[in-house]
């Protein structure tokens, strides 16, 4: 089959249309990524998908679909490529093989690759009623990378197809709809590796609506991708003091389940030396270089001298001389420049966090059983008294300042809690390293194992899960960070639910007594829920017609839009 695709560069001109159909749809090229995988996943897979039937998504050159089938030995493996025309040479040897349980199906609407009466109209699936099985005889397994859709911005995200078709599955998991109706039905996707961050944050700072939608209904786990650094010196990071935290968490997870990671697919934090405190920048590997090399003499400081070693280099302003500067040595000065001024905002933010640190501390201090009345009531004045302080430093911040110590403390919090806030640190391996010339054309993708919850650890009517659906929506667009933003959806709600939901001011499940300090991005599914419990009762909520308007989905397009994805 390699093969095959290695003759895809001398192909004759009647080809040449096809080639680039290939190259705006990545394909996974490399057995060794493949088998390396599904080494991580054959534990779970074998005992739970062995025979099921496999419904297999742009299985493209078929790489990644013959390995899995060689592994699960499959009832029936349907073949569902949406550009038969492009890709039907490649998967061709697959269906002529001999006793071949490959079935090629498609192209299907790309509403309708979830909906099972699509593939029972074709039939190739049976229906729910003549299932036999009690738990779903399928695996869902795709390939959405490289596909953008024409269609309006939803959930606050671009819209690219694995971006749609992973919200239909929270959507369909929490409704029990599409395959779903069959049992808690398993989905392996790959997508474009930078399409990742708003669906599966790594900072509280990018846990939007639809990271929320996702973590509420399916357990989420990243199998492999690449590298993760945010580039842009201006891009809000996590301290690296918290993602080494993280990475000792999951240390302890992975030799407890004896996951085996290879080698050579190994993540290695990029952080260097003298940078523990601050977190990665994209720009720091470009300072490092350009530093040793005016300390080792290999880059010049001025222009027409050779480079000659530099003890220290100086950073203010220099002294007329008659040779002018070399551009590297005016790029290590921008670069110095913007060290020392993050550094000094980072430490300015850090030392204003300790305050809240040790409001925290106290808080927790006050909760512990055995304390008597007195001295509870005492711990308790500290921490107003100290609640009060942080509110008076707070009015001299600057906008940038109070948004900077936010994020900050947020990401902080998220650790605290049990489980983590975070998907991202939940996980019980590190993702497996993938590069770039691993799939074709050259670039990174990642996959996602998601497992739907069958047991949700805070059940919901079907009344209330479209209540949930719809506050969330309108919680997490909100311009303001914290939850007195409940007036802007209905006057009073603020002062109604809040008292209701009393995880939202303890401590040991990441609330705070100053109930102000606790920002949406910071609420657990546990307060959610009982946020639409309390919503649920009350009184005086706004019908749910107005807030179906208010989400920008009123309820014909919306009864259609639903109609027609989730086969309703």
């Amino acid at each position: 089959m390699l093969s095959s695709f290695n003759k895809l560069k001398s192909l004759s001109a009647q080809k040449i249309r096809q080639a680039k159909e290939i190259y705006h749809y990545p394909q996974i090229i490399s057995q060794e990524l493949c088998e390396d995988v599904l080494q991580r996943l054959a534990p779970s897979l074998v005992s739970e998908h062995s025979g099921c039937t496999i419904i297999d998504i742009n299985p493209g050159v078929g790489v990644w679909s013959s390995k899995i089938h060689e592994l699960l030995k499959p009832r029936k493996h349907i073949l569902v490529e949406q550009r038969p025309e492009v890709f039907l040479p490649f998967l061709q040897p697959l269906l002529n093989g001999a006793k071949s349980r490959y079935t090629l199906a498609g192209p299907f609407r790309e509403t309708e690759l979830f909906v099972p009466q699509t593939y029972i109209h074709n039939g190739l699936i049976p229906t729910v009623e003549d299932c036999k099985t009690k738990k779903s005889p399928f695996l869902i397994i795709a390939n959405f990378s490289g596909q953008k859709v024409h269609a309006p911005i939803q959930h606050g995200m671009s819209p690219s197809n694995a971006n749609i078709k992973l919200l239909d599955l929270a959507y369909h998991t929490r409704h029990k709809l599409g395959f779903q109706a069959y049992g808690p039905t398993q989905v392996l996707m790959w997508m474009d590796d930078h399409e990742k961050r708003p669906l599966f944050p790594r900072t509280v700072r990018h846990r939007t609506k639809s990271a929320v939608a996702i973590e509420a209904t399916l357990d989420a786990e990243e199998i492999a991708g690449a590298v993760h650094v945010d580039a842009s010196a201006k891009t809000p990071y996590r301290e690296y003091t918290l993602d080494a935290e993280s990475s000792r968490r999951v240390a302890k997870r992975t030799d407890e389940e004896k996951i085996f990671v290879p080698p050579d697919r190994q993540l290695q934090s990029k952080v260097k030396e003298g940078y523990e405190a601050y977190g990665p920048r994209g720009w720091h590997d470009e300072f490092e270089r350009l530093d040793e090399g005016f300390k080792n003499g290999t880059i010049a400081q001025f222009v027409g001298e050779p480079p000659k070693p530099v003890e220290r280099l100086k950073t203010g302003r220099a002294k007329p001389t008659a040779l002018p500067v070399t551009e590297e040595y005016k790029r290590w000065k921008r670069l110095a420049a913007e060290l020392r001024s993050t550094r000094r905002k980072d430490d300015w933010a850090k030392d204003q966090l300790r305050l809240q640190e040790e409001v925290d501390r106290l808080d927790l201090e006050a909760r512990q059983d055995g304390l008597s009345a007195d001295e509870q009531k005492k711990l308790l004045k500290q921490v107003d008294d100290k609640i009060e302080e942080l509110k008076k430093r707070a009015v001299s911040w600057t906008p940038k300042q109070g948004e900077k110590i936010r994020y900050l403390d947020d990401d902080r919090r998220a650790l605290t809690v049990t489980p983590e806030l975070l998907m991202w640190d939940r996980r019980k391996a590190e993702p497996l390293l993938v590069q770039d010339d691993e799939f074709y054309p050259t670039k990174s993708l990642a996959l996602y194992h998601l497992r739907p919850r069958t047991d949700p650890l805070y059940p919901l009517n079907p009344d209330q899960q479209l209540q949930y659906d719809l506050l969330t929506q309108l919680l997490f667009s909100s311009n303001s960070f914290n939850l007195t933003s409940l007036n802007t959806i209905a006057p009073g709600a603020y002062d109604a639910l809040v008292p209701k939901v009393p995880a939202i001011s303890d401590p040991k499940k990441g609330g705070r007594r100053d109930v102000t300090a606790v920002r949406i991005r910071t609420l657990t599914q546990e307060m959610l829920h009982a946020l639409v419990l309390a919503w649920d009762k009350w009184l005086f909520k706004p019908p749910i017609n107005e807030l179906l308007t208010r989400t920008s989905m009123d309820q014909t397009t919306n009864a259609k839009r639903w109609s027609n994805t989730f086969g309703m």
